[in-house]
């Protein structure tokens, strides 16, 4: 069993994790992507991370479906990005061209 500070340290890592994955998604920076695209690989199914702090292992710890998580996360990174761009203006196409 883990102790309360490995609980809580689990529990920011996978807090910090769940941001950056959704705030990188909708990113416009390439440290936001970069880091996005990190925390993506760490929950991906095929990661060959070990040990405590392997995603698998946090939310097992922490008693949480780590595929269900997984699952949603996705569909919330996607949902964003959807929402992002219907609320995108459309230019010109003066600007579409000037844009090339």
């Amino acid at each position: 069993m883990n102790s309360d500070g490995e609980h809580r340290l689990m529990l920011a890592v996978l807090k910090t994790a769940i941001y950056d994955y959704l705030q990188g998604s909708d990113s416009q920076t390439r440290e936001g992507h970069r880091l996005s695209v990190e925390v993506g690989a760490w929950m991906s199914e095929k990661s060959t991370a070990a040990g405590a702090f392997a995603y698998e292992e946090v939310c097992e710890s922490l008693g949480i479906d780590p595929d269900r998580l997984r699952e949603r996360l996705s569909l919330l990174a996607n949902q964003s990005m959807v929402l992002r761009l219907r609320s995108s203006p459309v230019g010109s196409a003066d600007q579409a061209r000037a844009a090339l």
